[in-house]
């Protein structure tokens, strides 16, 4: 519920959601179609088995109508600008096919524990890509036909999105905001 609640707080309203349910069995799938009764942006999937993360993205994506994709999972938050700033600069920055932005590492009672920020630029990224991660995931937003194109893989499960990037560097540009967003 607070998940779908932060998505509704966004300042860019043009959106849809997908959602994915991998199986829960704690009437997450119940809640969740509430939510999508309410509000026809929102489209709520059930695995019939647990199908892991890279899987459940990649039928989310089949499902996606929308030029640019933004992660979030469960258990992640978003800032109320954070769409808006990611759209702002994609529409501006046609050559940029990977985005992310900083981010807020936060206890469960809300309070900042540290910020964090990723190499800015392209060059810088493509400099640190071979030791680390330089995305921070659940603030990525991809363009939609680099995805389709480039499905998620599901043999690096615990690192599937340092290895979608490393495949990526032939096809795309990357830039991080350097904002927590």
């Amino acid at each position: 519920g607070r998940t779908m609640d932060i998505v509704l707080q966004q300042t860019f309203v043009a959106w849809e959601l997908i959602v994915v349910d991998d199986c829960s069995s704690d009437g997450t799938f119940t809640l969740l179609s509430q939510y999508a009764e309410q509000d026809p942006r929102i489209s709520v999937y059930q695995n019939s088995y647990n199908q892991g993360v890279s899987r459940s993205m990649n039928f989310a994506l089949h499902h996606a109508q929308a030029p640019l994709i933004a992660r979030i999972d469960g258990d992640d938050e978003m800032l109320p600008d954070r769409l808006s700033a990611q759209v702002a600069f994609m529409n501006a920055h046609p050559e940029v096919g990977v985005l992310g932005t900083g981010a807020l590492y936060v206890n469960e009672q809300g309070r900042v524990l540290k910020t964090v920020y990723c190499p800015e630029t392209d060059a810088a990224v493509r400099a640190v890509l071979p030791y680390s991660n330089p995305i921070i995931n659940p603030s990525v937003m991809v363009r939609r036909q680099l995805l389709v194109d480039n499905p998620y893989g599901d043999r690096f499960q615990r690192v599937m999105d340092y290895e979608l990037w490393s495949r990526l560097l032939k096809k795309t540009q990357f830039h991080n905001l350097q904002q927590p967003l």
